[in-house]
């Protein structure tokens, strides 16, 4: 039992009027995997039984769909090549591969029907163009080692990903319930996604160990898609007939933690940047140091009251500037502070003790 091309009539016009029903996929849309068969009359009504399908019944196949002819559940016959069919159940099957891969006409032989007499005839399309626009997202951080940083991230990925049906038999025999009449893009199961999240988990993870930094992964889409078809090649090909055909990653966000780690090193790394731009290399690390030497003498002439003389005009003074002519306390030698228990002459010009180094009184 199978099917065989219909025969044209040229001088009845176009080729769906020559009959008075024809099966055809009813609202498949873009994002539509499968669908079942639906007889509809020429003014496009559906006619009695939609669901039977008879000796003589003709079936319309449109381009990147594949027809299964099934009873009972079980595969009778097939094609993905364009064009009218009729069902002739003396007939051997077809199995009109059109671009499919040899593997599907295999899977044939595997959950072909057993030849016993047609009982209830059913016609299922499957899509085989690619279905785009599946979202993912992470539900719990991804842990991230990254050198550059030197740190450990927590981060999340949002994006999109799309499928094709590779081997649409295997498709059907293993994913479809024999009751549904339609499985869109939408239904795909948490089964399916927590799937594709272990798979994403283990690619990033092994970016770190392969020294990666966090801030590179968004330009690794291609490379990604490729690693994702493979780790899902046994679960989603082999067992389901579904491929993965690219991945997007759209958005990366991280954990409060980490962010703090990224814009504390980003913000060190541009003000060394400019300072290094405006005075060159030798020259600007040199002013960076200066320039961090300056800070530490900023925090101790605020706190404490150090007297400094001014090399300019030798003045002696406890501010910042220099009360006689203005210069500004840029360097000194070694700055003391009496105790005001022992009157000793106590260092303070690297660090303001606690306590008196002579005397141990406290040193205020």
């Amino acid at each position: 039992m199978g099917i065989v091309r219909a025969a044209y009539n040229a001088g009845k016009g176009m080729l769906a009027d020559q009959w008075l029903d024809v099966v055809e996929p009813k609202n498949m849309t873009a994002q539509t995997l499968f669908v079942r068969g639906t007889k509809v009359t020429r003014s496009n009504k559906v006619k009695g039984s939609p669901n039977v399908i008879t000796d003589g019944s003709i079936i319309r196949v449109n381009e990147n769909i594949i027809m299964l002819l099934v009873d009972g559940g079980k595969i009778v016959d097939y094609s993905a090549e364009p064009g009218y069919y009729k069902v002739e159940n003396r007939s051997a099957p077809s199995m009109l591969n059109g671009d499919l891969e040899e593997v599907v006409s295999a899977t044939f032989e595997r959950f072909k029907f057993g030849g016993m007499t047609p009982q209830n005839q059913e016609v299922f399309y499957i899509n085989l163009i690619e279905l785009s626009g599946i979202k993912f997202g992470t539900t719990s951080p991804i842990q991230y080692f990254d050198n550059f940083y030197n740190a450990e991230m927590f981060l999340r990925m949002f994006g999109t990903y799309s499928v094709r049906i590779s081997n649409p038999l295997l498709f059907y025999t293993n994913v479809i319930s024999k009751s549904a009449d339609r499985f869109d893009i939408s239904e795909f199961s948490s089964q399916y996604q927590q799937e594709f999240f272990v798979a994403l988990s283990s690619i990033v993870s092994q970016y770190s160990v392969d020294g990666e930094s966090v801030s590179y992964l968004s330009a690794k889409g291609s490379q990604l898609s490729l690693a994702m078809k493979e780790a899902l090649t046994e679960k989603w090909r082999d067992l389901r007939g579904i491929d993965v055909v690219s991945v997007a990653v759209s958005n990366f966000s991280y954990d409060e933690k980490s962010q703090k780690i990224i814009n504390t090193r980003n913000r060190g790394a541009s003000i060394g940047g400019a300072v290094k731009a405006l005075f060159g290399g030798t020259q600007g690390n040199q002013a960076i140091k200066k320039a961090k030497e300056s800070i530490k003498l900023d925090k101790i002439l605020s706190k404490h009251e150090v007297k400094w003389t001014c090399p300019k005009c030798k003045t002696q003074n406890t501010g910042k500037f220099c009360s006689n002519c203005g210069e500004k306390a840029t360097s000194f030698h070694r700055e003391h502070k009496p105790c005001s228990s022992c009157n000793a002459d106590v260092d303070i010009t690297d660090n303001v003790p606690k306590f008196c180094p002579e005397c141990g009184a406290s040193f205020a």
